[in-house]
């Protein structure tokens, strides 16, 4: 199973509640009206025949969710998250408590990735603010689309090298959800002109960033350096109480060929990172949480500049978000994935709107160095298409640039009965440039039976060579497979897609980025 799924699908359907006071464990203490005993290391928990059960008292302070859920327990690492329908623990590193929404009903208490807002649509209620990956299935006469053709998967662990790549080779990071693989994280190198798999490596180094080995969102690619950026803040540090100070932030780098994770406490910045985009002089245009004096809430984002060799961050701007999302593009201005060319903007892709998922288009956030944090909303231009799952901004090296602003969206074409992906040039500028130049006729984000689109796709540009990372469709959701589409910018008609081999299960992987 897709392991971003299985998380959020264990948060949905869990036990009966019940109340369930929260207590300090202190030796053979007795539960209070009970005749049950503790040990010094437990804590007494309300189970759901009325009485008390003894719980481990784990490293969440109860103020953030304790040992005690719903008439069970918690480990460590995890806080619980509870309604009038049932409960569950969620992961504090990577996931939070999204409270049921008592106005719709529609989704109950949830845990969902600490990258998303809780919102009231969609296949589970998580909605990312940078990066559309949930959406209600519409997709129509999906029995006519192109079927691929199950053969046998491939769990082990390999390295043939770059020798037997006859291509161009490309990098990617993908969650497993295998029972048999022995790692999360996986490195793969793979041959752009075949879709083979040269190179599989368990990533090491990285488990303190996700413990339980979810799905994650897209890691940043650095085409210089080779090497794959992820930005986190520790949630689980002062027993997962944010410090008066603000929480460490890291930058986590990842050698694809080697699969080694270097971890670094960031210079100069605290709080989650909630956007990130690499320019072309080498430094990461970063944004965190920017939270009130009295660390009681979030006001709005920091923008820094960050050498990721020193992991060093210098603030540029900073913003404030106001108090809703509404017509505000402020809100979520931080959630960036792209930059100018000259480095004095960042953009957000995605909703306005995002917890309704309306008002498509592109936020861009002034962060030139001294100044404050300023946002314009730019419709999206998507004509003859769905919404916009992917942002590149062309470089000044590629073809089809024009020395202008221009970018590369994967989108779902809303003519083709499939809604398979194009690759469409657009531009916010004068010349409001929209172009497909590339279809692929079954090429899909991910899906899971019921829930319709949940999962990410990833993508990456360099010079005139564009890839992606999608699902080719299969008979039904558990055949689906991950292929590798290839399109070069100066010559786009000379598009290609290959399905990767061995064989990748679209449900049992999960993207978490790719490169060139």
């Amino acid at each position: 199973m897709n392991p971003l799924l299985f998380i959020l699908l264990l948060s949905v359907a869990s036990a009966q509640a019940r109340g369930f006071p929260f207590g300090r464990a202190r030796a053979n203490h007795q539960c209070q009206g009970s005749t049950q005993t503790c040990s010094d290391s437990e804590t007494c928990c309300s189970d759901e025949a009325g009485g008390y059960l003894c719980c481990m008292t784990t490293d969440i302070l109860p103020s953030q969710g304790g040992s005690c859920c719903g008439g069970g327990c918690c480990s460590h690492g995890e806080s619980c998250c509870a309604d009038d329908q049932g409960s569950t623990c969620c992961l504090v590193q990577n996931s939070f408590c999204v409270p049921k929404d008592s106005s719709t009903g529609t989704y109950p208490a949830r845990c969902c990735p600490r990258w998303t807002v809780g919102c009231a649509v969609g296949s589970v209620g998580c909605c990312d603010p940078a990066q559309a990956w949930q959406r209600l299935s519409i997709e129509k006469d999906e029995d006519s689309l192109p079927r691929s053709t199950l053969v046998s998967k491939d769990d082990r662990f390999f390295d043939e090298g770059e020798d037997a790549i006859q291509g161009t080779p490309a990098y990617a990071l993908v969650v497993s959800g295998a029972a048999k693989q022995t790692a999360a994280l996986l490195a793969l190198t793979i041959d752009t002109s075949t879709g083979k798999i040269a190179r599989k490596l368990p990533v090491t180094g990285f488990a303190a960033h996700d413990p339980a080995g979810e799905s994650t969102r897209e890691f940043l690619w650095d085409t210089k350096r080779k090497l794959f950026y992820y930005f986190d803040a520790n949630f689980t540090a002062n027993g997962g109480a944010r410090p008066a100070g603000g929480r460490d932030t890291y930058l986590v780098s990842v050698d694809p060929t080697t699969g080694q994770a270097k971890s670094m406490l960031v210079e100069g910045a605290k709080d989650y990172p909630t956007g990130y985009a690499l320019h072309e002089d080498g430094h990461v245009r970063m944004a965190t949480e920017a939270w009130d004096n009295a660390g009681k809430s979030v006001v709005g984002y920091h923008f820094y500049s960050v050498d990721p060799e020193e992991a060093k961050a210098t603030l540029l701007a900073s913003n404030v978000k106001g108090s809703g999302e509404s017509g505000n593009p402020e809100f979520y201005a931080g959630y960036h994935r792209g930059v100018s060319v000259d480095g004095s903007s960042v953009y957000r892709l995605g909703y306005e709107e995002v917890t309704q998922m309306t008002t498509q288009g592109l936020g861009v956030t002034t962060v030139a160095s001294g100044s404050k944090a300023t946002t314009k909303w730019v419709p999206e231009p998507a004509q003859g298409h769905d919404f916009f799952l992917t942002f590149d901004r062309l470089g000044n090296d590629s073809a089809l640039s024009g020395g202008g602003e221009t970018f590369l969206s994967l989108a779902p074409s809303t003519s083709k009965r499939s809604r398979s992906l194009d690759v469409v040039q657009w531009s916010i500028e004068d010349s409001n440039t929209y172009e497909v130049i590339a279809s692929f006729p079954n090429a899909h984000p991910p899906r899971a039976t019921g829930l319709g689109t949940l999962g990410y796709v990833a993508t990456t540009l360099s010079g005139n060579s564009y890839a992606a990372l999608v699902v080719e469709y299969g008979m039904q959701p558990m055949l689906d497979r991950w292929s590798i589409a290839v399109v070069d910018l100066s010559s786009p008609k000379n598009s290609t897609m290959h399905p990767l081999s061995p064989w990748s299960a679209a449900g049992i992987w999960s993207a978490s980025g790719l490169g060139l």
